[in-house]
């Protein structure tokens, strides 16, 4: 019984990652800046400035590692302070799905890049 609790507890991180977020490789095409923060810098509680804006890319998806997607290619975002304005070629993506009023377009929102 106790060989069975300690798995259950090892695969439930598993489960948690498929059920609300997917893991792909893929290359990004950078599309636009799409001029919505991101991500804010503040000094105080008044004094504060745009730190990062969300940009649009095109993901083209080459294998998904976690996770079920059937499209090949949709739109991402990906919004991070110093972010170059160029395309991302062959990462690897946690993607968390967004709802379909974004009012990005995208599908998904980049969590991280490896």
């Amino acid at each position: 019984m106790k060989k069975l609790l300690i798995f259950t507890f090892l695969l439930l991180p598993c489960f948690v990652f498929a059920a609300n977020e997917i893991k792909v490789k893929a290359d990004l095409e950078f599309l636009l800046d799409t001029e919505k923060e991101s991500g804010k810098l503040c000094f105080g509680e008044n004094d504060c400035s745009t730190w990062s804006t969300f940009y649009l890319f095109n993901a083209d998806v080459k294998k998904v590692i976690v996770g079920t997607e059937s499209s090949t290619s949709f739109k991402v975002i990906y919004g991070r302070h110093a972010l170059l304005k160029q395309d991302l070629n062959d990462v690897v993506l946690t993607l968390r799905e967004l709802e379909r009023d974004n009012g990005f377009g995208a599908k998904y929102q980049v969590v991280s890049i490896e």
